[in-house]
Formats: structure tokens, C-alpha cells, sequence
């Protein structure tokens, strides 16, 4: 884990319009150099897409900014607390703002989906109510119906997670990130997994959702069309720093293609 750094060398305190804010970022691992000094900075309800060749760390970015692993140097701000170096209950009450969305869904496959969208309340609250629908209190239960509303499954609440067809298993994976009313969304190649039409379908859903709750994105993905149809900055990663930053309607998918030589 980081420790603090002494008076001096403390990042100032990013703006109340900053949600993210990332300075000077290191990460490697086994001797060799991932991210070699990131900086970027994302404003309170800004879409940005990072796109950037495989073995380039989008995901290792991803997973620094919410500190799933830990930095070798450098700081991450988000929603204006410096995280690099809280301790464990101190980082819970920030990760409890940060709804995350990976590649492969992470649904409990035996239990029902209201359940698994019910668990995006375990960042709020903790113990028995939020571990099933049925100890859930009803005022929960309400909740999760309408976050599944929101997808479009709330007809399949009690259907097995393990009876979903890949687009609805995303569907609830994102469900549940809504359930845990997020001031930022993550998101790791949240639709690399599923065929192109169904692909398209989520990731218009996902982002029109994202838009209307008023939530900062900050989303990873191989498809350029998407960085460009569905951001508003598209940021390029490469050789462990940030090499492209533009808005999405200064750049097209042809150009983008660059970064990846």
C-alpha cells in the first residue's frame, strides 16, 4: 500500500467540477513498466473512452483508479479525495461511490436476478437484507425493480442468473452497479463479450442511462466506433502514457488507429 506523502509533495485538491483526476501514475509489474507517468483529469459528468493497443494497461488503469491494485507511484483523486493512500474503511466509503462494470458480468449464477441486482446495495449498507430479495426490506426490493426496469428485465426478476442470454447477464451486471447510486461509473470493455448486435444494444442502453443519471463514464474499449459514438473525449494510451487526448467529434475511427501502431 502507498503512504501519504509528506506537506510538500501532496497533490492539491482537484476541483469541486473534478471527478477524476490522475497524476503522474506509475504501474509494473515483474521488473517491466506498464504506466509510466498517467495524467488525466475527467470533469463531473464527462463520458471519456480510453482506448489503446492490448498489453498497453486500459485495464490496469481501470483497476488503479479504484484502487483494486495498488500503484508503484503517482495519485488518484476521485470526487476530490486523494485514495492512494486511505486505509481499508476509508476507501470503502469512496469505492461505495463507484459503480463498476466489467467484461465478464460477475453475476451469482444460482440465484435470481432481483438478488444479484439487490447486492449493488452492499456498498451501502451491509449484513442479511442485502444478501437475498427475500430477507431484502420491501422499500430494496422496490429499488432493485426499477433499476431492472431501467434495463428492460424487470419481467426476468426471477429468473436464475445462469438463464440469461449474454446481453441480459450485462443488463443486470449493470442493474446492480445503478443499485449502488454511483457518482461514477467504470467501465472495463463492458461489452467486448457479447456478439455485435447485442454489443451495440447495451452499450447504447448503458450509455443513455449513464447520460440521464447525470454520472461521470469512464469506460475502456477496442471498438473505436464506440469511443467515438458513445464519449465525448476519447484518450489513447500508449507506452504507458497518454499520447491522444481529444474531443470525440475532433476525431474519427480511421484516425484513432494511429495509437495503436
Amino acid at each position: 500500500m502507498l503512504h501519504e506523502q509528506p506537506a510538500a509533495g501532496v497533490v492539491p485538491a482537484a476541483s469541486p467540477e473534478t471527478d477524476i483526476r490522475i497524476a503522474g501514475l506509475r504501474k509494473g509489474f515483474n521488473g517491466h513498466g506498464i504506466l509510466n507517468g498517467v495524467n488525466l483529469e475527467i470533469k463531473h459528468g464527462q463520458s471519456v473512452a480510453l482506448i489503446g493497443a492490448n498489453g498497453t494497461g486500459k485495464s490496469t488503469l481501470l483497476r488503479c483508479c479504484l484502487r483494486l491494485i495498488d500503484a508503484d507511484g503517482g495519485t488518484v483523486q476521485l470526487l476530490g479525495r486523494d485514495i492512494t493512500g486511505l486505509n481499508r474503511r476509508a476507501l470503502r466509503r469512496v469505492r461505495a461511490q463507484i459503480g463498476m462494470v466489467f467484461q465478464r458480468h460477475n453475476l451469482v449464477p444460482r440465484l435470481k436476478v432481483l438478488t444479484n441486482v439487490i447486492h449493488g446495495a452492499q456498498s451501502r449498507r451491509a449484513g442479511p437484507t442485502v444478501w437475498l430479495h427475500s430477507l431484502a426490506a420491501e422499500t430494496t426490493r422496490r429499488e432493485a425493480m426499477r433499476c431492472l426496469e431501467m434495463v428492460g428485465l424487470n419481467k426476468l426478476a426471477d429468473r436464475r442468473a445462469d438463464q440469461l442470454s449474454g446481453g441480459q447477464s450485462q443488463r443486470v451486471a449493470i442493474a446492480r452497479a445503478l443499485m449502488q447510486h454511483p457518482k461514477i461509473m467504470l467501465a472495463d470493455e463492458p461489452v467486448a463479450s457479447l456478439d455485435p448486435s447485442a454489443g451495440e444494444e447495451v452499450m447504447s442502453l448503458f450509455v443513455e442511462l449513464i447520460r440521464r443519471e447525470g454520472l461521470t463514464l469512464f469506460f475502456t474499449s477496442h471498438n473505436l466506433d464506440h469511443a467515438v459514438t458513445y464519449a465525448e473525449r476519447v484518450v489513447g494510451l500508449r507506452s504507458g502514457v497518454i499520447e491522444l487526448d481529444e474531443p470525440s467529434d475532433r476525431v474519427d475511427p480511421v484516425s484513432l488507429k494511429d495509437i495503436y501502431e
